[in-house]
């Protein structure tokens, strides 16, 4: 059931992009001109009604991260960013998703979303300004219908359709969720617009071209199917920004860098990325967050733990764990194979590091107990996993307690047997 109300999202999404059009870019101005007028042209009008319809869906499917004051902080940053015209003229709705994937992308209808993923990557409150200025600018600017008259279905649909296969989890896409629904010429667009809208605020743009420095995921020199996380692009399009900002006189240097709010979300938010990257099965990339995690946020038992969970998940999932390097390295599956069966001893020597780093800040930390149990049961050290996951059992409220006696009964049975 659940595949095919997906399938049925997907086609949807795809149909965003129909062809038959005889209308010229060149005559589709921006929202933000006095004279425009948007969503009369039939093809225009079935982008922003079914743009509706995904909306409704992203709802349906519980995609939509709920947290009111998330929600009016983004808002805030959402009036400082946006031209007066716009606010008179046409109403931008900002979204924050449930998926941990360095991502952002924008709805013809209004409608922003910015993936969790991407909030937890940013390193202040200017990057952020530029991402939803950037995705503000394609609405404005009506890329999508240019798009669409330029016969660009296949990217639009693939984005929308990798969007949703990611936000589900039902498909390894989570790490590749797509926004580049635009030609580069159209993102290049963006990104110019957006540093001048940032320009007429207090951000920094000298600080704001840092956005493409910390956005990158991928470790090889491919496109990305992000084009917020594609590393050929991070470099080139930071070059071109500061290139515009330089020719254009734009203010770089101004006082907002960053704030509190920001950070205490971002921290906030830590917890849920990497919870949603380990489900994934995102291991590395849980890794990395967690330990950039601790490089801004100090030492904290629970993300240690979180990292000796990325590493003990490598040595149970270990085909997973090379699909995963295949894609991150752009590596033949075999060769990926290779390295995670090569450095197997290495990873039950960290997830056994990082647990007791954990347990050392916290010796009641129930996710590094549960996490010791767990691996001393995958080294066949049975009566001391036990110890661990009886001693977990009697925390209160633990989710998987049921899953944890089932374990230990099994435990006990092959100590039995012994």
């Amino acid at each position: 059931m659940i595949k095919d109300r997906l399938l049925v999202a997907i086609l949807a999404a795809t149909t965003l992009v129909g062809a038959c059009t005889t209308s010229s870019t060149k005559s589709i101005n921006p929202i933000s001109d006095q004279q425009t007028t948007y969503f009369a042209d039939p093809e225009e009008r079935e982008l922003f009604d079914e743009s509706e319809r995904l909306h409704d869906e992203f709802v349906r499917k519980g995609l939509i991260y709920r947290d009111s004051a998330l929600t009016r902080y983004i808002n805030k940053v959402s009036t400082d960013i946006q031209p007066q015209i716009i606010k008179e003229k046409f109403e931008l709705r900002f979204f924050v998703m449930r998926d941990p994937s360095v991502n952002a992308f924008a709805l013809p209808n209004g409608n922003i979303y910015l993936n969790i993923g991407l909030l937890n990557r940013l390193d202040n409150e200017s990057q952020l300004a530029f991402v939803m200025a950037h995705e503000a600018a394609h609405i404005i600017n009506r890329h999508a219908f240019k798009s669409k008259v330029s016969r660009r279905n296949d990217i639009v649909g693939a984005h929308i359709a990798d969007f949703f296969l990611a936000g589900t989890g039902l498909s390894y896409l989570a790490a590749v969720s797509n926004i580049a629904s635009y030609s580069r010429d159209l993102e290049t667009e963006a990104d110019e617009r957006a540093l001048v809208f940032l320009s007429t605020t207090d951000y920094d743009l000298s600080k704001v071209v840092d956005t493409f420095d910390q956005l990158k995921e991928v470790k090889h020199n491919k496109d990305s199917t992000s084009i917020w996380a594609s590393h050929p692009d991070a470099l080139t399009r930071k070059k071109s920004a500061t290139t515009y900002i330089e020719t254009h006189g734009l203010p770089s240097h101004s006082n907002t860098v960053d704030s509190e709010t920001f950070q205490k979300f971002k921290a906030e938010l830590t917890e849920a990325t990497l919870k949603m990257r380990l489900r994934l099965r995102q291991y590395q990339l849980a890794q990395e967050t967690a330990e950039a995690a601790i490089l801004h946020q100090g030492e904290n038992a629970l993300i240690h733990a979180y990292i000796g969970d990325s590493y003990r998940l490598r040595l149970e999932n270990q085909l997973t764990a090379a699909q995963e390097r295949a894609w991150l390295y752009d590596e033949k599956t075999e060769i990926a194979k290779q390295y995670i069966d090569d450095n197997l001893v290495i990873f039950e020597q960290q997830a056994n590091t990082h647990y007791q780093l954990a347990l050392q800040l916290s010796a009641d930390n129930a996710n590094a107990v549960r996490g010791t149990g767990l691996l001393l049961s995958y080294q066949g050290k049975t009566s001391e996993a036990i110890d661990y996951l009886d001693r977990y059992l009697s925390f209160e409220k633990i989710p998987d307690r049921r899953f944890i006696e089932m374990k230990v009964k099994q435990l006990h049975t092959t100590n039995n047997e012994k």
